[in-house]
């Protein structure tokens, strides 16, 4: 066979589709782009994702997909079948890996994976090991250690972390529980000194006439003395009437209650 006699394989070149060439081939007047429109005329960029000139979809969508994961840890990887290249009497370790140029950034933590085959027994030494990778070390009597460094850090650094926001919030809600507790404490005494309350209703009450007290303290000593679940010091009536009067006359009792029922008492005696 000569070179002229090599022929293509049937079907796999076809001649090229020939428009605008008259309409007996039919493909004619309108050239197969029907009529009209922005697909009808030269030079138009219809690229895929093409929305007519407004924001496609995949610009709308792009600042929503994805996240950052700030557990992520970037590995220098090394493959179990690359280990015999580094070894340096049966220790394999990050400094001997990248000295035979297995990995290009020794700053960076160092995990080794399970593809390939060991077949003597070595000490390697690392940051992360696969699954795989630390059973064929083991099975062709070598061991694996697992070094302390930029991975350990940043996990112990993010869980440190962690746990101070932790500890803040519950400092923060056991203060507001005593802070709150010690309110409920204090609106539990009475704001007022019942005895002398009582001194007023029963001198009132002796001479039949409205006493001069303040209504909002003897409904507070009242409150007091429900709260502690005890009896009111005072007569309940005296304390009805010193209510009644004070709502009725809408005005406020003079300063000095305890002086006003000790004089009312020595002009009765």
């Amino acid at each position: 066979m000569q070179q002229h006699e090599l022929k293509s394989a049937p079907g796999s070149r076809r001649p090229a589709k020939r428009i605008g060439r008259g309409n007996a081939s039919g493909h004619g007047t309108y050239a197969t782009k029907g009529l009209k429109g922005q697909k009808a005329r030269t030079g138009n960029d219809l690229r895929i994702g093409f929305e007519g000139g407004q924001m496609a979809l995949s610009a709308r969508l792009a600042r929503k997909r994805g996240f950052t994961n700030k557990w992520r840890i970037e590995y220098e990887w090394v493959n179990v079948g690359q280990l015999s290249r580094a070894s340096t009497s049966g220790a394999v370790t990050p400094q001997s890996l990248a000295a035979a140029g297995l990995i290009n950034r020794p700053h960076l933590p160092v995990k080794v994976l399970g593809d390939g085959q060991l077949d003597k027994p070595l000490t390697v030494s690392a940051h992360a090991f696969t699954a795989s990778a630390r059973q064929k070390i083991e099975a062709a009597g070598g061991r694996v250690e697992q070094l302390a460094g930029h991975a350990t850090e940043r996990v112990s650094r993010l869980e440190a972390e962690a746990m101070a926001r932790i500890e803040t919030a519950e400092a923060a809600r056991v203060e507001a529980a005593e802070v709150a507790r010690a309110a409920a404490a204090k609106d539990e005494q009475p704001p007022a000194d019942a005895e002398a309350v009582a001194k007023i209703a029963r001198a009132a009450a002796a001479k039949d006439e409205q006493p001069p007290a303040d209504a909002e303290a003897v409904a507070k000593i009242a409150r007091a003395a429900a709260a502690k679940d005890e009896q009111p010091p005072a007569d309940t009536e005296a304390v009805a009437k010193i209510a009644r009067a004070a709502a009725a006359k809408d005005e406020q009792p003079p300063a000095e209650a305890e002086p006003a029922a000790r004089a009312d008492g020595e002009e009765q005696a």
